[in-house]
C-alpha cells in the first residue's frame, strides 16, 4: 500500500476551517456560504441541513475538491486540497472519495453491474475484476438479482441504491452524498437511506449527507445547521 494511501486514524479525515463562497461583487455579491467549520473523523456520519439556498451543495462541492472557496481551506487526511494538482484532486475523488448526488447519473446504456465497474475501470483494473467487485457490491445493497438490468428496467429507489454501490465500490475513505433520496418517496427513501448507513458503517469511511428530511438527519452522529 502506498503512503498516500494510508489512513491517518489519529486526526480528522476531513477538516474544513473558515469556509466562506462568494458569487459576484460589489452589489450583485451573494454570499453562499459564511465562514464554515467542520471535521469529520473515519467512522462518523454528518448531515448537512438548512433551508434552500443555504449553500449545502455548494459546501460539498468545495468538501470534495469539486469547487475552491473564496477564503478558508479544507484539508483531506492532512493535505490542503487547494495546494494540490489537478491531477492530485482527480485521483483523490476516484479513490478516496465517492459521491452519491440526487439524481443517480447512471449510464442508460449499460447495466447496473456495469454502471458500478465503471470507477474502477477508470482506475486500470480488469474489465473482469471490475465486474466481480461490482457484482459483490451490489449483493450488498441487495440488487444481486439486478446485475444485468439496465437503469430504464429499475424503480427508482433501485437506481438510487446502484449509485450508492457505484460510490462505494472504490472503497473510498469519505462519502459525500447530495439529497440521495431527495427525489423518493417518504418510504423509499427510508429504505435507500438504511442500505447507505448500513453500508458506511460497515465499510467505516466516513459520510456527509445533505438531506432536507429531518428524520434521516437524525440517523446521523452530528448535524450541521447552515
Amino acid at each position: 500500500m502506498s503512503k498516500q494511501a494510508v489512513i491517518d486514524a489519529t486526526g480528522p479525515l476531513l477538516r474544513a476551517q473558515g469556509v466562506r463562497m462568494v458569487y459576484g461583487d460589489g452589489q450583485g455579491e451573494v454570499v453562499a456560504l459564511q465562514g464554515v467549520d467542520l471535521t469529520l473523523s473515519l467512522g462518523e456520519t454528518m448531515a448537512v441541513v438548512g433551508a434552500s439556498g443555504a449553500g449545502k451543495s455548494t459546501l460539498l462541492h468545495i468538501l470534495g475538491g469539486l469547487d475552491f472557496p473564496t477564503s478558508g481551506e479544507v484539508w483531506f487526511e492532512g493535505r490542503t486540497l487547494a495546494r494540490m494538482s489537478d491531477k492530485e484532486r482527480t485521483t483523490l475523488r476516484n479513490e478516496r472519495i465517492g459521491f452519491v448526488y440526487q439524481f443517480h447519473h447512471l449510464l442508460p446504456e449499460f447495466t447496473a453491474q456495469e454502471n458500478v465497474a465503471m470507477p474502477l475501470v477508470i482506475r486500470r483494473m480488469s474489465w473482469a475484476s471490475a465486474l466481480e467487485a461490482a457484482a459483490q457490491m451490489l449483493d450488498k445493497v441487495g440488487l444481486s438479482q439486478r446485475l444485468s438490468h439496465t437503469p430504464a428496467m429499475l424503480s427508482g429507489g433501485e437506481r438510487q441504491r446502484v449509485a450508492i454501490a457505484r460510490a462505494l465500490v472504490t472503497q473510498p475513505h469519505c462519502l459525500l452524498a447530495d439529497e440521495p433520496t431527495g427525489n423518493l418517496d417518504r418510504d423509499t427513501a427510508a429504505r435507500v437511506f438504511d442500505v447507505l448507513i448500513e453500508r458506511v458503517r460497515e465499510s467505516k469511511c466516513g459520510l456527509i449527507v445533505v438531506t432536507h428530511d429531518p428524520l434521516l438527519a437524525a440517523r446521523c452522529d452530528r448535524q450541521l445547521q447552515l
